[in-house]
């Protein structure tokens, strides 16, 4: 509890699976690295490992100029929800003179701006930009904006992008609850650690029998404490005078 984790999700929605293929703790104290660093580092990493990706999705935390900056430059691209107040610039509303407004100001005069987005540019960034506004529910709105002009053209193009980005939170709750990962009872920061890295491994392996068996990940958990069950009932150790 209170460990920070930042996890790298490679996942390919044409056959709807994916896969944990990094995962680096958050210590800033110690290594001075701030999440948006990790994601760079891990990004890197991919790169060299030779894993094939297109795009990547980031929550708003991440969702930082230099990082897109460094995401375009390497020929890839992201798709990311942005604050409501970041400063932009506006090619739609003010294309002779466009000047810099928050993004909750930014004026969405008819449907087609809705459906269609604006061409914006962030500040501190010479990236061009699509912004889409989502209505979540009547209390949340997303701002999700996207260097990719090629595929992502609607805002149900951009709401498609956005639910793949779930699956880490599907991650986070199996991690959770299958392996006991927030549940280390160690003191020590190193067996913490080991017992992070154990937890992972462990989902990792769960995973691949789960899809090999053709079941989710509880079921296969759960399996064993099942057999046990039912062979324990079957032929008790111990047996109950009448």
């Amino acid at each position: 509890m209170g460990i920070g984790i930042v996890n790298c999700i490679y996942y390919n929605p044409e056959i709807d699976r994916y896969w944990l293929i990094d995962a680096r703790i958050y210590q800033p104290e110690q290594d001075g690295k701030k999440k948006y660093i990790h994601v760079e580092d891990m990004l890197l990493q991919a790169i060299k490992r030779g894993v094939v990706f297109g795009t990547v999705l980031m929550d708003t935390w991440y969702a930082i100029t230099s990082l897109m900056c460094k995401i375009d430059a390497l020929g890839y691209k992201f798709v990311c929800p942005i604050r409501s107040n970041r400063q932009i610039l506006d090619f739609w509303t003010d294309p002779e003179k466009p000047k810099y407004r928050s993004v909750k100001e930014l004026p969405w005069k008819n449907e087609q701006e809705l459906e269609l987005g604006k061409t914006i540019k962030l500040r501190g960034c010479s990236i061009k930009m699509k912004l889409f506004r989502l209505s979540v529910h009547p209390d949340r709105t997303d701002y999700i904006v996207t260097n990719d002009f090629d595929q992502i053209n609607t805002s149900q193009d951009a709401t498609k992008a956005c639910a793949m980005r779930w699956k880490i939170e599907q991650y986070h709750r199996e991690v959770k609850q299958t392996t006991g990962i927030g549940k280390c009872q160690a003191r020590n920061s190193k067996a913490q650690r080991k017992h992070i890295k154990v937890a992972i491994l462990a989902w990792l392996v769960l995973n691949a029998q789960a899809h090999a068996m053709n079941k989710n990940i509880y079921q296969v958990k759960e399996e064993p404490l099942k057999t046990f069950q039912a062979a324990l009932w079957r032929q008790p150790s111990v047996v109950f005078a009448k």
